[in-house]
Protein backbone atom coordinates (compact mmCIF):
# COMPACT_ATOMS: atom_id res chain seq x y z
CA UNK A 1 0.00 0.00 0.00
CA UNK A 2 1.72 3.24 -1.12
CA UNK A 3 2.59 6.20 1.16
CA UNK A 4 0.78 4.16 4.13
CA UNK A 5 2.00 5.19 7.68
CA UNK A 6 1.81 2.68 10.57
CA UNK A 7 0.47 4.79 13.18
CA UNK A 8 -2.61 5.85 11.38
CA UNK A 9 -4.37 2.32 11.46
CA UNK A 10 -6.38 2.18 14.77
CA UNK A 11 -4.85 -1.11 15.69
CA UNK A 12 -1.76 0.40 16.25
CA UNK A 13 -3.03 3.11 18.53
CA UNK A 14 -4.46 5.61 16.34
CA UNK A 15 -6.91 8.08 18.01
CA UNK A 16 -9.87 7.49 14.51
CA UNK A 17 -11.30 3.76 13.52
CA UNK A 18 -8.87 3.68 10.90
CA UNK A 19 -8.98 0.30 10.34
CA UNK A 20 -12.10 -1.49 12.16
CA UNK A 21 -12.49 -4.35 9.93
CA UNK A 22 -8.75 -4.41 9.46
CA UNK A 23 -7.63 -4.57 13.39
CA UNK A 24 -9.68 -7.90 13.28
CA UNK A 25 -7.43 -9.01 11.12
CA UNK A 26 -4.17 -7.56 12.48
CA UNK A 27 -5.47 -8.98 16.27
CA UNK A 28 -4.31 -12.95 15.08
CA UNK A 29 -1.67 -11.87 12.83
CA UNK A 30 2.07 -11.75 13.29
CA UNK A 31 3.14 -7.98 12.63
CA UNK A 32 6.51 -6.85 12.21
CA UNK A 33 7.10 -3.42 14.35
CA UNK A 34 10.67 -2.37 13.40
CA UNK A 35 10.35 -2.57 9.41
CA UNK A 36 12.69 -0.36 7.24
CA UNK A 37 12.20 0.39 3.54
CA UNK A 38 15.17 -0.45 1.46
CA UNK A 39 14.46 3.37 -0.27
CA UNK A 40 13.08 6.14 -0.16
CA UNK A 41 11.36 5.72 -3.54
CA UNK A 42 9.03 3.45 -5.50
CA UNK A 43 11.45 1.55 -7.80
CA UNK A 44 14.13 0.78 -5.52
CA UNK A 45 11.50 -0.56 -2.96
CA UNK A 46 9.93 -2.65 -5.46
CA UNK A 47 13.10 -3.84 -6.75
CA UNK A 48 14.12 -5.17 -3.21
CA UNK A 49 10.46 -6.41 -2.39
CA UNK A 50 10.56 -8.76 -5.51
CA UNK A 51 13.97 -10.26 -5.49
CA UNK A 52 14.82 -9.80 -1.33
CA UNK A 53 17.89 -7.77 -2.68
CA UNK A 54 19.47 -4.63 -2.01
CA UNK A 55 18.33 -2.14 -4.48
CA UNK A 56 21.82 -1.74 -5.92
CA UNK A 57 21.64 -5.60 -6.31
CA UNK A 58 18.21 -6.25 -7.15
CA UNK A 59 18.44 -5.70 -11.35
CA UNK A 60 20.06 -8.87 -11.77
CA UNK A 61 18.36 -10.63 -9.57
CA UNK A 62 15.48 -13.42 -10.10
CA UNK A 63 12.21 -12.07 -8.84
CA UNK A 64 9.65 -13.85 -6.85
CA UNK A 65 7.61 -14.82 -10.06
CA UNK A 66 10.29 -16.33 -11.90
CA UNK A 67 11.29 -18.30 -8.59
CA UNK A 68 7.52 -19.44 -8.22
CA UNK A 69 6.99 -20.00 -11.84
CA UNK A 70 8.78 -23.38 -12.47
CA UNK A 71 7.78 -24.90 -9.44
CA UNK A 72 4.28 -24.64 -11.29
CA UNK A 73 2.66 -21.82 -9.26
CA UNK A 74 0.39 -19.11 -11.48
CA UNK A 75 1.55 -15.82 -10.41
CA UNK A 76 -0.12 -12.03 -11.12
CA UNK A 77 0.35 -8.73 -10.15
CA UNK A 78 -2.81 -5.84 -10.30
CA UNK A 79 -0.68 -2.53 -10.03
CA UNK A 80 -1.63 1.59 -10.19
CA UNK A 81 1.69 2.73 -9.51
CA UNK A 82 2.81 4.42 -13.00
CA UNK A 83 6.01 2.97 -11.96
CA UNK A 84 5.03 -0.06 -11.93
CA UNK A 85 4.35 -0.02 -15.63
CA UNK A 86 5.58 -2.79 -17.44
CA UNK A 87 8.35 -1.26 -19.05
CA UNK A 88 10.58 -1.44 -16.21
CA UNK A 89 10.30 -4.90 -15.76
CA UNK A 90 8.66 -5.59 -12.88
CA UNK A 91 6.59 -7.85 -14.23
CA UNK A 92 9.15 -10.37 -14.83
CA UNK A 93 8.04 -14.05 -14.82
CA UNK A 94 4.60 -13.06 -14.17
CA UNK A 95 1.66 -15.02 -16.26
CA UNK A 96 -0.77 -12.13 -15.94
CA UNK A 97 -0.06 -8.48 -14.96
CA UNK A 98 -2.72 -5.45 -14.86
CA UNK A 99 -1.60 -1.76 -14.70
CA UNK A 100 -4.22 1.15 -14.07
CA UNK A 101 -2.41 4.09 -13.12
CA UNK A 102 -4.48 5.52 -9.90
CA UNK A 103 -7.16 2.82 -9.38
CA UNK A 104 -8.87 2.79 -6.80
CA UNK A 105 -8.81 0.13 -4.08
CA UNK A 106 -12.43 -1.67 -4.69
CA UNK A 107 -11.27 -1.81 -8.35
CA UNK A 108 -8.45 -3.84 -7.68
CA UNK A 109 -9.68 -6.29 -5.27
CA UNK A 110 -11.80 -6.79 -7.89
CA UNK A 111 -9.37 -8.09 -9.87
CA UNK A 112 -7.81 -9.44 -7.35
CA UNK A 113 -10.47 -11.67 -6.43
CA UNK A 114 -11.76 -12.58 -9.96
CA UNK A 115 -8.21 -13.93 -10.56
CA UNK A 116 -8.37 -15.74 -7.44
CA UNK A 117 -11.49 -16.91 -8.19
CA UNK A 118 -10.24 -18.26 -11.96
CA UNK A 119 -7.40 -20.02 -9.99
CA UNK A 120 -9.10 -21.86 -7.09
CA UNK A 121 -7.22 -25.01 -6.46
CA UNK A 122 -4.23 -24.06 -8.00
CA UNK A 123 -0.55 -23.35 -6.16
CA UNK A 124 -0.69 -19.01 -6.78
CA UNK A 125 1.07 -16.16 -6.06
CA UNK A 126 -0.63 -12.92 -6.09
CA UNK A 127 0.82 -9.25 -5.99
CA UNK A 128 -1.65 -6.54 -5.63
CA UNK A 129 -0.88 -3.09 -4.63
CA UNK A 130 -3.00 -0.33 -3.66
CA UNK A 131 -2.41 3.50 -4.33
CA UNK A 132 -5.53 5.26 -2.16
CA UNK A 133 -3.26 6.83 0.91
CA UNK A 134 -1.21 8.57 -1.90
CA UNK A 135 -2.58 11.43 -2.73
CA UNK A 136 -4.71 13.17 -4.18
CA UNK A 137 -7.26 12.16 -0.86
CA UNK A 138 -10.10 11.86 -2.83
CA UNK A 139 -11.89 8.95 -0.91
CA UNK A 140 -15.00 7.60 -2.41
CA UNK A 141 -18.44 7.77 0.02
CA UNK A 142 -19.31 6.76 3.12
CA UNK A 143 -15.83 7.30 3.55
CA UNK A 144 -15.46 11.27 2.11
CA UNK A 145 -15.45 13.77 4.96
CA UNK A 146 -15.72 10.87 7.60
CA UNK A 147 -13.22 12.82 9.53
CA UNK A 148 -14.09 16.46 8.69
CA UNK A 149 -16.70 16.94 11.65
CA UNK A 150 -18.47 18.95 9.01
CA UNK A 151 -15.68 21.59 8.78
CA UNK A 152 -15.36 23.24 5.15
CA UNK A 153 -11.91 22.53 3.32
CA UNK A 154 -9.63 25.91 3.81
CA UNK A 155 -9.76 28.21 1.02
CA UNK A 156 -5.70 28.28 0.84
CA UNK A 157 -6.00 24.09 0.30
CA UNK A 158 -6.88 23.07 -3.63
CA UNK A 159 -9.52 20.79 -4.33
CA UNK A 160 -7.19 18.01 -5.93
CA UNK A 161 -3.64 18.55 -4.53
CA UNK A 162 -0.07 17.25 -5.01
CA UNK A 163 2.54 17.44 -2.54
CA UNK A 164 4.40 20.30 -4.25
CA UNK A 165 1.63 22.02 -3.80
CA UNK A 166 1.54 21.77 -0.37
CA UNK A 167 5.12 21.67 0.08
CA UNK A 168 4.63 25.26 -1.41
CA UNK A 169 1.62 26.27 0.82
CA UNK A 170 4.09 25.15 3.38
CA UNK A 171 6.88 27.54 2.11
CA UNK A 172 4.37 30.43 1.71
CA UNK A 173 3.47 30.26 5.21
CA UNK A 174 0.35 29.99 4.03
CA UNK A 175 -0.90 26.19 5.02
CA UNK A 176 -2.18 27.08 8.81
CA UNK A 177 -3.19 24.31 11.50
CA UNK A 178 -6.61 24.29 10.08
CA UNK A 179 -5.48 23.29 6.62
CA UNK A 180 -3.25 20.87 8.15
CA UNK A 181 -6.10 18.79 10.28
CA UNK A 182 -8.17 19.18 6.97
CA UNK A 183 -5.78 17.45 4.95
CA UNK A 184 -4.71 14.75 7.62
CA UNK A 185 -8.77 14.40 7.67
CA UNK A 186 -8.94 13.87 4.00
CA UNK A 187 -6.07 11.14 4.12
CA UNK A 188 -7.08 9.36 7.08
CA UNK A 189 -10.57 8.54 4.76
CA UNK A 190 -8.55 6.76 2.30
CA UNK A 191 -6.44 5.06 4.89
CA UNK A 192 -9.88 3.87 6.09
CA UNK A 193 -11.30 3.06 2.75
CA UNK A 194 -7.88 1.14 1.62
CA UNK A 195 -8.60 -0.89 5.16
CA UNK A 196 -11.95 -2.19 4.17
CA UNK A 197 -11.10 -2.71 0.81
CA UNK A 198 -8.10 -4.93 2.51
CA UNK A 199 -10.27 -6.86 4.88
CA UNK A 200 -12.59 -7.46 1.92
CA UNK A 201 -9.98 -9.12 -0.20
CA UNK A 202 -8.74 -11.34 2.75
CA UNK A 203 -12.21 -12.28 3.51
CA UNK A 204 -12.61 -13.26 0.17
Amino acid sequence: IDTLRWDTLSANGYGRATSPELDQWLAQSVQFTNAWAPAPRTKPSFRTAFTGRYPSFAGAAPTIAEVLAPLGFNTAGMVGNVHLVPRFRFNRGMDHWEYENGAKANDQVDRALAWATEHQGEDTFQFVHFMDPHTFYEAPEPWKGMFQDGKSKPKAVPQRFNRWQIYNLMKKQRLTDAGKAWIRSAYDAEVAFTAHELSRLLTG
